[in-house]
């Protein structure tokens, strides 16, 4: 999983969530992750944060690996 996610290089994208400056080192991988749908960010329905220090539950790890690996159609 982790070697496909590493093998799209992320286009250079807008800025997409509030908490995540163009400036920052991770900041087309991270609009990748919401271009391509396997991200929403931290705060729905608004979707308007990324809370990148926040720690990563199963669940939201769990929801991120079908969404990247398209488990559901």
């Amino acid at each position: 999983m982790i070697g496909t996610l590493l093998s799209a290089a992320p286009a250079p994208a807008s800025h997409v969530f509030d908490d995540v400056p163009d400036s920052s080192t991770f900041h087309d991988d991270i609009a990748w992750l919401a271009a391509e749908g396997i991200t929403r960010g931290c705060n729905p329905p608004a979707t308007t944060d990324f809370c990148p220090k926040d720690v990563v539950t199963r669940e939201q790890f769990a929801a991120l690996a079908v969404r990247a690996l398209s488990l559901i159609h």
